[in-house]
């Protein structure tokens, strides 16, 4: 299951760095990369349509709100990073501190670090939306179907940002069982690694 959650998301983040790109040639005016019309001519008369046509409408709908962001152009790296390096996960009590992180890596602010968690809802729309807050007992709020071992990388990240000499027991968060997820979501990559 790991490697088809892995292969999911990398998907997505491969549509979504097409739909930028998109995006930055239409702002361009680069109409040889942004306008795909097919026709054909039928008994005499000529029909003509977009190839934008047959995306689902939610997909356009998000790609035109996300246009108008002003950091939209770095969510490909920003999504990259949150998945591969950030382990998809948000440590919610310490919120503020891990957009300030994801700020650093990614060059959007903090403040706009919402918008670019918000764009995989928007392309992507899936019922119940993308993130599962696990709650009081683990404060740790997390995208759907998201690789374990890239948890345990994202978990070590947080031990080295957070925990200081203590480790996973440093990191100043509260839930009974975050930090137990933390670190069994590490040991699975170190694990993985050793094998």
């Amino acid at each position: 299951m790991a490697m088809s959650c892995f292969i999911e998301h990398r998907a997505r983040l491969a549509i979504l760095k097409n739909a930028i790109d998109y995006i930055i040639y239409r702002k361009a005016g680069d109409e040889s990369k942004t306008v795909a019309t097919d026709h054909m001519n039928i008994m005499g008369k000529e029909y003509h349509w977009s190839r934008m046509d047959f995306l689902p409408r939610a997909f356009r709908e998000g790609l035109e709100a996300i246009a108008e962001e002003p950091y939209f152009h770095r969510y490909p790296v920003f999504w990259q990073w949150f998945l591969w390096f950030f382990g998809g996960f948000i440590m919610t009590d310490l919120q503020e501190k891990e957009y300030e992180l994801f700020a650093r890596h990614t060059g959007i602010p903090p403040s706009e670090i919402p918008n670019a968690l918000g764009a995989y809802e928007k392309l992507f729309p899936m019922e119940r939306g993308w993130f599962i807050d696990l709650g009081s007992k683990s404060m740790v709020k997390e995208i759907k179907m998201m690789s374990v071992p890239f948890m345990g990388v994202g978990a070590n990240v947080r031990r080295l940002q957070y925990g200081g000499s203590r480790g996973f027991d440093g990191i100043p968060t509260g839930g009974q069982f975050t930090i137990k997820d933390l670190s069994d979501w590490n040991n699975v990559v170190v694990e993985l690694l050793r094998s």
